[in-house]
């Protein structure tokens, strides 16, 4: 029996979830890029989203910029992950 807590996953033994990869449920980079535009396009007053450049993989880079356009550069905070 398996069950789900806060997005982990327990299985019936430690040995069954030390060899699990935890990567499989994981959104492909193709699927993460596709959702960062859709999200651009149905909210296009908050959100952008563009191509910076590439990793040294190969993969792109993109830059989601979300943002309220009323509140000053100043006072807003800016996070990078």
């Amino acid at each position: 029996m398996s069950t789900r807590y806060a997005g982990a996953r327990w299985g019936e033994s430690m040995a069954a979830d030390a060899a699990r990869d935890p990567r499989d449920e994981d959104p492909s980079l193709e699927e993460i890029a596709a959702l960062l535009q859709d999200l651009a396009t149905e909210y296009p007053d908050q959100m952008t989203v563009e191509r910076v450049g590439e990793s040294v993989g190969g993969n792109p880079l993109w830059l989601a910029n979300v943002t309220d356009a009323h509140i000053s550069d100043d006072d807003k905070q800016i996070a990078l992950f």
